[in-house]
């Protein structure tokens, strides 16, 4: 509605007597490059927008604030870092980089690297990053459980207990990629657990325990009998 709004004013030939309407007006059509070249005055509402219900409006908001190149008051950019759609989350973390911002506590370095995806060092940093990494099993993004669930079983053993706690998960995708991270890690802590899960409403859930059980048992047979 902004985005038409504007542009039936620029269809009347309208133009902005203020810089404080211009930017209202440039915002409105999303003209992301001129709010760009305003500069600082243009990132006040870039600050309104990284909380619009659009997220492409806010992944936009984002890049244009780490183009204009403001680090004057970054904390509502840092906010943004636990953004639920990763094309924003990646955005903002692209844009925090350009400002030379760095994370000022380990909780803010890991919410850092997750939304640049740099598994490596979340690898690198273990088990305060399991939680983080157990969270994303339930991300919209497929790409973003997928390598979640293989850092997890990288990091290995400070994983298996808030793995467990998933099994128990509103959401069955979440209880699923759990199941098949217990099965890779080949625990023996999840076997019981992993039994539980034969009785799990979800047929995938059902399916990925008798997988993650019988990997298990491989494991134990290699370690036994070479």
């Amino acid at each position: 509605m902004r985005r038409a709004a504007a542009e039936a004013l620029g269809k009347l030939g309208w133009q902005p007597p203020t810089q404080e309407q211009r930017i209202v007006y440039l915002f409105a059509k999303q003209d992301w490059d001129h709010l760009v070249a305003i500069g600082a005055p243009a990132v006040a509402p870039l600050v309104a927008a990284l909380k619009d219900a659009d997220w492409e409006v806010r992944r936009a908001a984002a890049a244009a604030w780490g183009a204009i190149g403001d680090g004057s008051a970054v904390e509502p950019l840092v906010a943004a870092l636990k953004d639920d759609v990763w094309f924003v989350r990646r955005a903002v973390a692209e844009a925090l980089e350009k400002l030379g911002w760095q994370p000022p506590t380990q909780e803010l370095r890991i919410a850092y690297l997750f939304a640049k995806q740099d598994w490596d060092h979340l690898v690198a940093i273990g088990a305060p990053a399991v939680a983080l990494l157990v969270a994303a099993l339930k991300d919209e993004n497929s790409d973003v459980r997928r390598a979640a669930a293989t850092a997890l079983v990288k990091i290995g053993a400070p994983a298996v207990e808030p793995l467990v706690a998933a099994l128990k998960d509103e959401d069955s995708s979440v209880r699923s990629a759990a199941v098949e991270v217990l099965g890779k890690l080949g625990a023996m802590r999840a076997v019981e657990p992993l039994f539980a899960a034969f009785k799990d409403e979800d047929g995938d859930v059902r399916r990925a325990a008798a997988e993650a059980l019988e990997a298990i048992n491989r494991r134990v047979f290699l370690m036994m009998f070479g």
